[in-house]
């Protein structure tokens, strides 16, 4: 089935009069020791594809080791104003305390690096475990590679794991990595949706039919625009969309957004054009008077 608007244009999220930050949805993303601009990335999009709060937890907080002369916290201070930034409070805690505020989608992985696989393991086996709304990509993956069962056993019906062909085979030796067909007998094995990325981007959860996005353009293939993915679909969970939905409509606007933009794309051009498409896909005019 090919990845089109009308599949999930009617389940996009939009906000009443009176809504507030908490009740469009809370995205908590774990920063990363080096990769910062990963993170940053990521948040940014949660953030533009409409999420009401977005807060970046201090990796020096979860991991208690800084690179020499860096405080990766100070770097994620000086980005954008509207991001939080949460140095008091470790991952799992913030989440605990966040649940009476509302929904609160968690995402680990974008620039996460790979010093500290245990930690990471035990933080992403953690969060699974309270059934928390949570998007997995890069090293939250690639941290599970000598025991993707570990991982694969976890997922539930409201989490989201996106590899690229190197991650999904780690993931799931054997079954190779083309496209829809991997995609579907890899769903088969798991709860949860999967987003096998590629020129065709593969969609699949459970027994359903998979989808496949054909309107990415080879301009993405640049370093961090999974990351802006990764962060669109957060987003779009954090306002009630189910996990397949959100990747279904991200992928679609990831792309979408990349077509506008054309040549000499890199990856923070990405968020600032979402506003656009979904101005394009909600027939939305702004009128004055």
């Amino acid at each position: 089935m090919k990845n089109t608007p009308e599949l999930w244009r009617e389940k996009i999220p939009q906000p009443g009069p009176e809504d507030h930050k908490y009740a469009r949805g809370m995205v908590t993303l774990l920063g990363g020791m080096d990769m910062t601009g990963a993170t940053r990335l990521a948040s940014e999009a949660a953030a533009r594809s409409g999420a009401g709060l977005v807060t970046i937890i201090s990796p020096t907080f979860n991991y208690r080791k800084r690179p020499e002369g860096v405080d990766p916290t100070l770097v994620y201070r000086a980005g954008a104003p509207h991001i939080i930034v949460s140095d008091n409070t470790s991952l799992l805690d913030f989440m605990k305390q966040s649940e009476s505020k509302g929904n609160n989608v968690c995402v680990i992985g974008p620039g996460l690096g790979l010093d500290e696989p245990n930690i990471t393991r035990t933080l992403v086996l953690s969060i699974l475990a309270r059934k928390t709304p949570a998007v997995l990509d890069a090293d939250a993956l690639t941290a599970f590679q000598g025991n993707p069962k570990e991982l694969l056993d976890a997922l539930h019906e409201q989490s989201v794991i996106t590899p690229h062909q190197g991650e999904f085979t780690r993931l799931f030796p054997g079954i190779g990595t083309k496209g829809s067909d991997a995609a579907t007998r890899a769903a088969r094995e798991i709860f949860g949706t999967i987003v096998l990325k590629g020129y065709k981007t593969a969609i699949a959860k459970g027994e359903n039919s998979p989808v496949t996005n054909e309107n990415a353009p080879p301009h993405l293939a640049t370093a961090g625009t999974g990351d802006v993915l990764t962060g669109l679909i957060s987003g779009l969970m954090a306002q009630g969309m189910n996990g397949f939905d959100a990747a279904c409509a991200a992928v679609w606007i990831h792309g979408r957004a990349a077509s506008l933009f054309g040549p000499g794309l890199v990856a923070s051009d990405l968020p600032d054009l979402v506003p656009q498409v979904m101005q394009e896909l909600l027939g939305f005019t702004n009128q004055l008077g």
